[in-house]
This record gives structure tokens, sequence and C-alpha cells, in this order.
């Protein structure tokens, strides 16, 4: 948690020298197990990164621990209500620990393509209601294994938000996808849901409880199953394009993860 605090003072100090008078109103799909609805605007590029994430996978005695550095997503503004999708994942390390031995490995990632569009803004009506977006996206296997996926996947999701008021808002964020299967062979069918409130605790700092359910069809049967997952993340920004974040996830079943904590940043250009 010290490492954490750290890199959050880091961050703070980063972002505040890049701030300008310039207003604008975020729109940051980080942090959290649901999606924002909104877009960028044209002519605009979005970065969003998560500096580290630590997952801890425990089961009959075995642990894996798996650390990302730099999972980056570049959002890019190219028409109204559509933007491209780019991210990467640069580097990952995996711990395994079976049976009294342990194996280390250090991967590059995958890459991820996608497009975003927005089908229903609640901006066009008094910025309360109703907001939906598309998101079609496919996973090209330039990693490697474990930290890659070994082959092609391909999938959608379907963000959709509901404000109530400028302090309250509901996230739900269905997918479907075409996933790698665990040992890299081919694909099944993986299917999903997170929803949950989001707070604005004021203008500058966001709070977001959510629940994901997943349900996997790997041919694997240790991977095969429900999952249920339950996070609970914080933004601040600290000025009007750039945001830093802390989240964690906690596995509710005994097919989920046990831990996932994260920090990341959110910079609008």
């Amino acid at each position: 948690m010290k490492l954490l605090a750290a890199l959050g003072f880091a961050m703070l100090g980063a972002t505040a020298a890049l701030a300008d008078d310039d207003k604008h109103d975020l729109c940051a799909e980080r942090p959290g197990l649901t999606v924002n609805e909104c877009v960028i605007e044209p002519g605009h590029v979005q970065l969003e990164s998560g500096l580290v994430d630590w997952t801890l996978e425990r089961d009959h005695g075995d642990r894996t621990d798996t650390i990302l550095y730099g999972d980056t997503l570049a959002r890019i503004g190219v028409a109204e209500k559509w933007e491209l999708r780019i991210g990467w994942m640069p580097y990952g390390t995996v711990r395994d620990s079976e049976d009294g031995s342990v194996d280390r490995y250090h991967r590059v990632g995958d890459v991820t393509v996608g497009l975003k569009r927005n089908l229903i803004d609640a901006k066009d009506h008094g910025d309360v209601g109703l907001s939906l977006a598309a998101i079609p996206f496919a996973t090209l296997p330039v990693g490697r294994m474990p930290v890659g996926a070994g082959t092609w996947s391909a999938g959608a999701d379907l963000p959709v938000g509901y404000r109530i008021d400028k302090a309250l808002k509901f996230e739900l964020t269905p997918t479907i996808e075409a996933a790698a299967d665990k040992d890299g062979s081919g694909r099944h069918l993986l299917y999903s849901v997170a929803f949950g409130p989001k707070f604005s605790l004021s203008e500058k700092v966001s709070l977001q409880a959510e629940v994901e359910m997943i349900h996997d069809e790997d041919p694997d049967p240790d991977q095969r199953g429900t999952q249920a997952i339950g996070g609970l993340s914080l933004g601040v920004q600290p000025d009007d394009k750039s945001q830093l974040d802390l989240g964690t996830n906690i596995g509710l079943d005994r097919k989920a993860p046990d831990v996932e904590v994260y920090a990341g940043v959110t910079r609008y250009f």
C-alpha cells in the first residue's frame, strides 16, 4: 500500500504540471469493471494507462502472482460519436508456485484494436437519463503466453449508463467474446455482465462500486465455469484533462482470482 501511495503522489505531481486552463468534461473508462459509454471528441486523443496491476490466484496450495506494467489504451476521436481504440500490454510478469517449485515468466502482452460508437447520449437530453454505446474489438496475439493469450480473439461490449443526477449514475456493461482458450489452441464462448453505481463525491472525485459475473466455456475444466467479482475504485482529477485512479477487485467465489490491486492514470490531449 505504501508503494501505491507513492505512485499516487508521483502521478499527481506529473499530471499537475501538464494542467492548463482549458475546461473539458473528462470521458475516462478507467477505473472499474464497467465501461463508460461516452466517446472522445474528433481530433483528440486520450491515453488510459494502468501503471501497475497485481493479481493473486490461489488454488489448493498453489499460487500465481501476475503483475502487469503500463497496460495502455489509446482512444482516438475520428468522427462525431466515433472513436478508434488501440490497446497494448507492453510488459508483464507471472510467478507460478506449484508443489514446491517456482516458475517465473517475463513477457510482452497482446494488442487490442476496436471501434466505439455512441448510440444514445444523455448529454442530448439535459445530461440525465440513458446513454448507450457499442464496442466491437479484436485481440491480436503479438505477445507470448502466459501474459499473451497465444491466439486471436474477438468480441463486443455494450456499455449502458443511466444518470440520475450530477451525483449518481448507474452503469451496466454486457460483453460477449470468442475468447482464446487457456492453452492458446483455439477459441470458446465467454460472456459477462458488470454493473454498479458511480458516485460523484465532488466535481473532481468519483467512487465506483461494482459486481461482475463471468461465464467462461473454456475446454480446460480448471478455467471453465462462472466467476463472481466485486470491485471498488476511486478516481481523482487534479485538473480537467487528467485523472488518477486506484482500485481493487475481490473474488466472490472459488473460480475468481482472490484479489487484484491496481493504479493508473488518464490523460486527454
